[in-house]
């Protein structure tokens, strides 16, 4: 696409700056966490940093009844068994929320307002690789043994 142009009066040009594909220098790389360089994707962005596999099955135990895979596939690794306990207990807190919302609609709401924001920080917390215990449910999470 750098491509020359030849004018009538016989001078060279280059195609306009917005015309040209952008030039990346062969050692371009960024430094990704622990000083490892980051893959490039082929046009030059830096690649999807690739998320720890065991985080990411934590975070699916924020996801309603996706907490199942976790649970199942998960293994014995206790960060996955953590978060997956919590979202079982939030899973099971989303159900009496819709149940609560049919009889007493204001307090339904409500209730299941509170179970998807504690939803969302643990989904957040896994992502970091925190284990946060959510008040009240990680107490009753440790009564399961799982």
């Amino acid at each position: 696409m750098a491509e020359e142009l030849q004018t009538q009066s016989g001078q060279q040009s280059q195609l306009s700056p917005e015309r040209q594909a952008p030039s990346i220098p062969s050692s371009a790389s960024a430094s990704g966490p622990g000083g490892k360089s980051a893959e490039r994707a082929p046009d030059g962005e830096p690649a999807v940093v690739d998320i720890d596999e065991r985080r990411l099955m934590a975070a699916m135990s924020y996801a309603a009844v996706l907490v199942f895979i976790p649970l199942l596939a998960g293994g014995v690794d206790p960060f996955v068994r953590f978060h997956a306990k919590q979202g079982l207990v939030l899973l099971g807190g989303l159900a009496l929320a819709l149940l609560a919302a049919v009889w007493i609609s204001a307090v339904g709401t409500a209730l299941f307002v509170l179970v998807v924001l504690l939803d969302l920080a643990g989904l957040l917390q896994s992502l970091l690789g925190r284990q946060w215990k959510i008040p009240g449910v990680y107490y009753i999470s440790e009564l399961f043994q799982i």
